[in-house]
């Protein structure tokens, strides 16, 4: 098929994860998700309520997600499943507009 993967770009920003001041750091980010840096995963199918920023200037994104994938001691993958049109949109234009844009084959998994 053509469903391209949306194409990923490196962010390292703090994320604060649901009502808990709990701070990760990101890695990267496309308009479907984005990969969360932590020790301590939440387990697959955990709904989380996310807010980061995209430039230090911008306004919050405010999006939930979900856990759909966990690489052990790196970190978990959350897709977003709510966020607003516009914050939609802010995040599409930084990916879009980000110079780096990770090869597809791009994994957070070590190589074997």
């Amino acid at each position: 098929g053509n469903r391209r993967k949306a194409p990923r770009v490196p962010l390292a920003t703090q994320i604060h994860i649901g009502d808990s001041m709990a701070l990760a750091l990101s890695r990267d980010l496309s308009v479907g998700g984005i990969f969360v840096d932590t020790k301590e995963p939440c387990s697959i199918g955990t709904r989380l309520d996310l807010r980061f920023h995209l430039t230090e200037n911008d306004p919050v994104i405010i999006a939930r997600g979900e856990v759909r994938y966990i690489v052990p001691k790196l970190g978990m993958g959350v897709q977003f499943s709510e966020v607003s049109s516009e914050d939609q949109k802010r995040i599409a234009a930084f990916v879009e507009f980000s110079p780096d844009i990770l090869p597809e084959q791009y994994s957070q998994a070590p190589s074997a």
